[in-house]
């Protein structure tokens, strides 16, 4: 038996609490597979820095100053790789869990991850993700499950070994998914998915939850707004009535799936 391998657990995050999304949530589940958890705060003013601050000997908050905006659909874009680097910069352990701050890990794969930083054998891990959606059908509000075929989005790297030279490069052209733009130092400067060891473990042995479209509807146009994105261009929000605040039935299935049992009480107020 070799030397346990750590994790670094990392996020970003700019007035999370106010913007409703599950960043204490985040933490805590975080903190059960993980030696280090890094949060990068780009300017919080609602209380988010001083909470996360309480929550554990572990958990390190980095602040930055905000200059940007995020034009997430942009070539040009600059913002993302930007704060996720700076996330990255702070990450210490042998391996990097990175997530957004609205995807959670069930309970079920927590002892999982654990063991597939154990294995020698792969560089990263490319996880399923299930984007769920909510939407008013019969008169109440209902958790729906998210079709992706149009943009094909069902993987994302979110588990990979650290000091590989792995950072965030720019989006590149016609791309729609900045999780996807991990860049592997070297000559050939390919996306590091398609250089690196990868493993892509069944939905079965491991997934993540995306709780962003379930937030509080007047919290998805805010955030929005906050972070530079209109929403007419982003295909997720098509549909999106700014001034009612409703989130029109798209016709998804229902998701009948388990949610993590730290996300009950949030979707309880919801």
């Amino acid at each position: 038996m070799g030397e346990r391998m750590s994790i670094s657990a990392g996020t970003f995050c700019l007035n999370p609490l106010e913007l409703d999304y599950p960043i204490i949530e985040w933490v805590k589940t975080a903190l059960e597979f993980s030696d280090q958890v890094v949060i990068v705060d780009a300017g919080s003013t609602d209380g988010t820095v001083e909470k996360l601050k309480t929550l554990d000997s572990r958990v390190e908050v980095h602040q930055i100053v905000w200059q940007y905006k995020f034009k997430r659909w942009s070539p040009t874009n600059h913002a993302e790789p930007f704060i996720r680097n700076n996330v990255l910069k702070h990450c210490k352990k042998d391996w990097i869990f990175f997530s957004d701050a609205d995807e959670i890990i069930h309970e079920k794969f927590h002892s999982k991850i654990k063991e597939m930083v154990q294995v020698n054998k792969y560089d990263m891990y490319d996880i399923w993700m299930a984007h769920l959606y909510r939407c008013r059908r019969d008169g109440r509000y209902q958790i729906t499950l998210k079709t992706l075929e149009k943009t094909g989005i069902k993987r994302r790297p979110m588990l990979y070994r650290n000091h590989l030279g792995i950072f965030y490069g720019r989006l590149r052209k016609n791309s729609h998914c900045p999780h996807q733009e991990l860049v592997a130092s070297g000559k050939s400067r390919a996306p590091a998915i398609n250089r690196l060891r990868v493993c892509r473990p069944s939905e079965e042995e491991i997934s993540a939850i995306h709780y962003g479209q379930c937030r509080f509807e007047r919290c998805v146009a805010r955030s929005l707004n906050l972070w530079g994105i209109r929403y007419e261009q982003n295909d997720n929000f098509k549909g999106f009535d700014e001034e009612k605040h409703i989130l029109e039935d798209r016709g998804y299935p229902l998701f009948t799936g388990e949610h993590p049992s730290i996300m009950q009480g949030w979707l309880h107020n919801h």
